[in-house]
Protein backbone atom coordinates (compact mmCIF):
# COMPACT_ATOMS: atom_id res chain seq x y z
CA UNK A 1 0.00 0.00 0.00
CA UNK A 2 1.19 3.55 -0.54
CA UNK A 3 0.85 6.70 1.27
CA UNK A 4 -2.68 8.00 0.27
CA UNK A 5 -4.46 5.12 0.04
CA UNK A 6 -7.00 3.61 2.54
CA UNK A 7 -7.23 -0.17 3.83
CA UNK A 8 -10.31 0.37 5.67
CA UNK A 9 -13.09 2.53 7.03
CA UNK A 10 -13.57 4.38 10.06
CA UNK A 11 -17.29 4.44 10.93
CA UNK A 12 -18.83 6.64 13.78
CA UNK A 13 -21.08 4.49 16.25
CA UNK A 14 -23.64 6.87 18.08
CA UNK A 15 -24.75 4.15 20.05
CA UNK A 16 -21.00 4.34 21.57
CA UNK A 17 -20.43 7.71 21.05
CA UNK A 18 -17.10 6.53 19.06
CA UNK A 19 -15.17 5.42 16.27
CA UNK A 20 -14.61 1.92 15.10
CA UNK A 21 -11.93 1.31 12.17
CA UNK A 22 -13.11 -1.45 9.91
CA UNK A 23 -10.34 -3.27 7.78
CA UNK A 24 -11.54 -3.60 4.23
CA UNK A 25 -13.70 -6.53 2.86
CA UNK A 26 -13.60 -5.30 -0.74
CA UNK A 27 -10.72 -7.53 -1.44
CA UNK A 28 -6.31 -6.84 -1.98
CA UNK A 29 -7.55 -5.43 -5.76
CA UNK A 30 -9.25 -2.48 -4.03
CA UNK A 31 -7.33 0.64 -3.27
CA UNK A 32 -8.89 4.01 -1.90
CA UNK A 33 -7.09 7.01 -2.22
CA UNK A 34 -7.74 8.98 1.48
CA UNK A 35 -8.25 12.23 -0.86
CA UNK A 36 -11.54 10.84 -2.51
CA UNK A 37 -15.04 11.99 -1.33
CA UNK A 38 -17.46 10.08 -0.24
CA UNK A 39 -20.86 10.33 -0.95
CA UNK A 40 -23.95 8.86 1.21
CA UNK A 41 -26.55 6.75 -0.06
CA UNK A 42 -29.57 4.43 0.79
CA UNK A 43 -27.55 3.70 3.96
CA UNK A 44 -24.25 2.93 2.48
CA UNK A 45 -21.47 5.41 2.07
CA UNK A 46 -19.76 5.20 -1.70
CA UNK A 47 -16.65 5.87 -3.49
CA UNK A 48 -15.49 6.06 -6.97
CA UNK A 49 -12.29 3.62 -6.88
CA UNK A 50 -10.58 4.49 -10.56
CA UNK A 51 -13.06 2.29 -12.58
CA UNK A 52 -16.21 1.17 -9.87
CA UNK A 53 -18.13 2.00 -7.67
CA UNK A 54 -17.20 0.71 -4.04
CA UNK A 55 -19.89 1.13 -1.20
CA UNK A 56 -19.95 0.14 2.52
CA UNK A 57 -23.18 0.29 4.89
CA UNK A 58 -22.85 2.34 8.52
CA UNK A 59 -22.53 -0.73 10.84
CA UNK A 60 -19.41 -2.26 8.30
CA UNK A 61 -21.11 -5.08 7.83
CA UNK A 62 -21.68 -5.03 3.97
CA UNK A 63 -19.36 -4.16 1.33
CA UNK A 64 -19.76 -3.95 -1.88
CA UNK A 65 -18.47 -3.04 -5.46
CA UNK A 66 -20.36 -2.02 -8.61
Amino acid sequence: MREGESIGVSIYSSKSAAWIFKESEWGDNIIVPTYVRSVFINGFMNWLEFSQIIAVDMEGKTWTNI
